[in-house]
């Protein structure tokens, strides 16, 4: 479920480009290029990103038909050490109740949750990353 981080598979020598990594590219190579070709400096995640972690898992629970786990949100607070647990519980509250009253009752249940999409257009590179929804089908063409 969502306390875990689908990360997309990659062999020796390959790439990974993902929409913040290409971002990250044109932002600042050097780091872009010590973190995703030499594999240094990696990010492990902050109190914002633990924050998220849990909010996509309440919504992911809502939309499968559980019910939150306080518990497991705590253990999760723990295990990766988050520096302040009670603001992040805090201020997920209110981000849950605003999902609920502007999605959750509003529209239909994601056909979709959490899914990692990839594309490997060279045998080096991949490009992918995580969506959070898909409602319906999502491939519209344009002329």
């Amino acid at each position: 479920m969502g306390l875990q981080y689908n990360k997309i598979a990659t062999n020796d020598g390959e790439i990974l480009l993902s929409p913040s990594s290409i971002a990250q590219l044109f932002d600042n190579e050097g780091k872009w290029y010590s973190t995703y070709i030499k594999g240094e400096n990696k990010f492990s995640g902050n109190d914002n990103t633990y924050l998220g972690t849990l909010l996509h898992n309440r919504i992911e629970r809502y939309y499968i038909g559980e019910g939150i786990n306080k518990a497991e949100e705590i253990e999760y607070l723990e295990s990766v050490n988050a520096l302040d647990q009670w603001a992040i519980t805090e201020a997920l509250e209110p981000m849950y109740k605003a999902f609920i009253e502007q999605y959750g009752n509003k529209y239909p249940k994601p056909d979709k949750l959490e899914e990692t999409v990839q594309w490997k257009p060279s045998t080096d590179i991949i490009l992918g990353g995580s969506i959070d929804a898909i409602m319906g089908d999502p491939i519209v063409t344009g002329k």
